[in-house]
């Protein structure tokens, strides 16, 4: 016969599964609080770079490198062949207009003034005595047309004498009709002997423009071996400073070579170089910071070139009022273009390795902690970044190198 054995109660096991449950919740936060402090790294706040979040007025701008150029030069360029027989002024050196730079030699220059001389001498010659060879032409015509003239009112008075005897008989009218043709025949050769006179006028004053046209010609051939001549006194031709001159004495030259360049050293402008990545955002009129040697000055943008040479792209600015203090031509520069103002905006020093207008991870630092926060980065410039979210005015970020922190969501200060 089976005895029935007795049933545990079901409230013994209660305490043994509370008892599991608790242990299971201990060990699960010791675990969890191990593997913290094991992802937790402790950082010398003096190897960090930390920056508090700024609001106020953000300028946003970009810096470009450059030089200073002068705005007007003149480059002088020899105008025949020759040879370089002095050098009187060195690069540096002020010049006035008239003072003369180097002198050149060209023998043959002389023989052709001379040449050029005579050439004009004989044409000027040559319309004189054209002109007065037509002078007498039309002075002898002139007498043509005198005695026709004369000749025509004879016949003329005669005809009406003849004509008024006629009546009386005294006169014959074989006679009248006679006297009447002789009249006919000179006011005829009368009209023509004028009409030759009015044709060599004109023509007279052909051949004179064809002959002065000569003689302007050898005048300006003339014009043009003096000019080339006084060429080889090579003066400045400009009130400034004479940057370089590329020959040397003794130099044999073709004509267009270039012997100086001479710069006005108050009238300069600042040479920018901008990266083709930044140009974008550089229009015309844009004030401008150009600074060298501890000296700023401020001018605007004048001219983009539209060109990009070597990945940059020149920009010109010009002063406002007074040059940059020493300021003189192949001056290095620097140049902080102001792209736009932003009132009321937090700002914080870009972080390194950051972008415009992206989503970043930094450390926000709260007292020896710091936590990995998301924050809106927006436009930024030289050295400062717009902050569109994420932080508040205050707080303090790292915004140095942060890639061998592999994005822990905690960090250690100490």
């Amino acid at each position: 016969m089976d005895i029935p054995q007795a049933k545990q109660p079901k409230l013994a096991l209660k305490p043994l599964k509370i008892f599991v449950f608790i242990i299971s919740v201990i060990v699960l936060a010791a675990w969890g609080i191990l593997r913290h402090r094991s992802d937790a790294i402790t950082v010398n706040m003096n190897e960090l770079v930390i920056d508090s979040v700024k609001r106020g007025q953000f300028i946003r701008d970009i810096r470009a490198p450059g030089t200073l150029q002068p705005q007007t030069f003149r480059w002088i360029a020899a105008t025949s062949r020759a040879r370089v027989e002095q050098i009187l002024v060195q690069p540096g050196a002020k010049l006035e207009i008239d003072t003369i730079i180097m002198r050149l030699s060209n023998p043959t220059l002389t023989r052709e003034l001379e040449r050029a001389t005579y050439a004009l001498e004989v044409a000027q010659a040559e319309f004189n005595a054209l002109g007065k060879r037509l002078k007498s032409d039309a002075l002898a015509q002139e007498a043509m047309v005198i005695d026709y003239q004369a000749r025509f009112e004879n016949a003329d008075f005669r005809l009406k004498a003849n004509e008024a005897l006629k009546d009386l008989q005294i006169v014959s009218v074989l006679d009248v009709k006679e006297n009447k043709l002789l009249q006919q025949q000179y006011q005829s050769r009368l009209r023509i002997e004028k009409k030759r006179l009015q044709h060599l006028k004109e023509l007279h004053l052909a051949e004179l423009a064809a002959k002065q046209a000569q003689v302007n010609q050898a005048r300006s051939a003339l014009k043009l071996q003096q000019n080339l001549e006084s060429d080889l006194n090579v003066k400045a031709g400009l009130t400034g400073v004479l940057q370089f001159v590329p020959v040397e004495q003794g130099q044999q030259l073709n004509t267009g070579d270039i012997l100086a360049r001479v710069a006005r050293e108050e009238d300069l402008k600042a040479e920018l170089r901008v990266q083709e990545s930044l140009i974008k955002d550089v229009v015309l009129g844009q004030k401008v910071v150009i600074s060298a040697g501890g000296n700023r000055a401020t001018g605007s943008i004048s001219r983009i070139d539209p060109a990009v040479q070597n990945g940059v792209v020149l920009v010109d600015v010009i002063f406002d009022e007074a040059s940059l203090t020493g300021a003189r031509p192949d001056l290095r520069v620097n140049g902080v273009i102001e792209i736009e103002r932003v009132e009321n905006a937090l700002t914080i020093r870009r972080p390194v390795q950051s972008q415009e207008n992206s989503n970043n991870n930094l450390y926000l630092v709260n007292e020896r902690q710091a936590k990995l926060v998301a924050v809106s980065l927006g436009s930024g410039s030289v050295d400062r970044i717009h902050v569109t979210g994420g932080l508040q005015a205050g707080d303090k970020v790292i915004v140095s190198e942060i890639s061998q922190f592999n994005q822990r969501p905690l960090i250690s200060l100490q």
